[in-house]
């Protein structure tokens, strides 16, 4: 990805940030916003730091096993997005935030 940076920019999705505020993130960002947002990110996301982050999100996702095994076998409907979504928030904050919020 560094080696190719002009691939990686610039995608061709049309964003109006005036509108939709939560739309100015990296996959929209073009030319430089992209490049320098991704400069501050790219510390982040080393080596070592992924290896950290692996143990916690494995954790998280034994729990999540066990919410939807519950869900199952009390015979409830199963709202995909909502659990998705709650997962996904809650490695969100174990990973950024240093957070455990599972509900």
């Amino acid at each position: 990805m560094t080696k190719r940076f002009q691939y990686f920019t610039d995608y061709g999705i049309y964003v109006n940030k005036e509108i939709d505020l939560l739309s100015d993130h990296l996959l929209t960002l073009m030319g430089s916003a992209w490049k320098n947002m991704r400069s501050k990110f790219t510390p982040t996301f080393t080596s070592g730091r992924m290896k950290m982050m692996f143990n916690t999100v494995l954790d998280c996702s034994k729990e999540y096993v066990i919410v939807i095994n519950n869900i199952f076998q009390s015979h409830e409907a199963l709202d995909v997005k909502e659990v998705l979504g709650r997962l996904t928030t809650d490695k969100i904050g174990l990973c950024a935030l240093v957070l455990n919020a599972i509900v």
